[in-house]
């Protein structure tokens, strides 16, 4: 089982930091470029971050089952899941609804522009591959401990 979480972990790194910053800016750069609209190209990535959200909750959520059958899971592993769930749940839905101009609950709680949100998603975002880099070498170096 843990052979499949670590593959899990790595994949999930992979598409994080590969759709994250490699990905998206290529979208835009093409985008600026004329190849497609800004539109399609924040369509497209938007779809690509939903797939890595789904693929980070889906891994987070088996090593946490996995961690508290053994120990406490991570604070770390918490904080991750954390930022999944606030991520896909809390601040995708109101940039959604402002790039449709419809009412949403937060946004009209807080306020904000698209700037101001995208800004807050790409904070979490980095944050969370910060602690998904150092999760991921934590687990790397108790691994190499191990042998």
């Amino acid at each position: 089982m843990k052979s499949i979480l670590v593959i899990l972990q790595a994949l999930w790194l992979g598409a994080h930091i590969t759709v994250g910053y490699v990905v998206a800016p290529l979208l835009f750069h093409f985008a600026s470029q004329g190849e497609f609209s800004r539109m399609t190209a924040g369509n497209v990535a938007g779809e690509l971050f939903h797939v890595v959200s789904y693929l980070g909750l889906f891994t987070a959520v088996a090593w946490w089952l996995f961690c508290r059958s053994v120990r406490q899971p991570s604070p770390i592993l918490n904080a991750l899941l954390l930022l999944l769930v606030v991520s896909e749940w809390v601040i995708t839905p109101v940039i959604a609804a402002i790039k449709q101009q419809q009412s949403q609950w937060l946004h009209d709680l807080v306020g904000g522009s698209f700037g101001m949100w995208h800004g807050v998603s790409s904070s979490v975002y980095l944050l969370m591959t910060i602690l998904l880099l150092l999760w991921t070498g934590k687990r790397l170096q108790i691994n190499s401990h191990r042998r």
